[in-house]
């Protein structure tokens, strides 16, 4: 069976920490096979504001965004149909590692326009 960490603590009264919680757990006869923190997949991923939006000038279906996270500006090339100016977004920056997608980013190229990373 699996089960979320926050699912378990809704179950239990308790101000034990994770650890001392998984050395109890086999010893009720609950076995743990294994514990995996899925937001260590996602520690690279940030929020970011989109600032700018154009149409890619090669391209019907994709647009070019100025995205700002705070200190810096990157452009990507996105084909979301719902992106537009002012939202706020996930940005992937380059290097970062997609874990559905198995694939580390790299700067690229998408019909002849710059990309520094993805909007997720």
């Amino acid at each position: 069976m699996k089960l979320t960490w926050n699912w378990l603590l809704d179950h239990l009264e308790t101000d034990k920490d994770i650890n001392q919680i998984l050395d109890t757990l086999p010893k009720l006869g609950l076995e743990v096979a294994t514990v995996l923190n899925l937001a260590d997949d996602l520690k690279d991923f940030i929020s970011v504001e989109i600032v700018d939006v154009k149409r890619h000038p090669n391209a019907d279906k994709l647009n070019i965004c100025k995205v700002f996270d705070g200190k810096n500006t990157f452009n990507v090339v996105c084909g979301a149909p719902n992106v537009k100016l002012g939202m706020i977004g996930v940005f992937a920056n380059i290097g970062t590692f997609i874990p559905g997608l198995d694939l580390i980013l790299k700067k690229s190229k998408i019909r002849g326009e710059e990309s520094s990373g993805m909007l997720c």
